[in-house]
């Protein structure tokens, strides 16, 4: 039988609740960090065929990956460029800093 005392809920139940949303949160941001690791693998991928991949005009190091999935403080973030996809043939892949004015 739930205790509610003029709609308040329980201690118990909104600790549930709180729970409830914590594990939801986890669990996007556990989906998220998948997504990403995955689209890097298949950029890596890319790589291993000989298709260059660039983030600021660079071949990233491990360490730089993450970098094109960030929103920085001044606004900018990354966007991509897939160059010969147009014309049929991918020779690379270009990720460069925008600034979002």
């Amino acid at each position: 039988m739930k205790m509610m005392c003029h709609g308040i809920l329980t201690e118990r139940e909104n600790l549930r609740k709180m729970e409830g949303i914590m594990k939801s949160y986890m669990d996007e941001e556990e989906m998220k960090e998948q997504e990403q690791k995955e689209y890097i693998n298949g950029l890596k991928r890319f790589q291993a065929k000989g298709i260059p991949v660039f983030i600021d005009g660079e071949k990233p190091e491990e360490e730089d990956w993450g970098k094109i999935f960030q929103i920085r403080e001044d606004g900018s973030f990354y966007m991509s460029d897939y160059i010969g996809l147009e014309e049929g043939a991918l020779r690379e892949i270009r990720f460069e800093r925008v600034y979002n004015k």
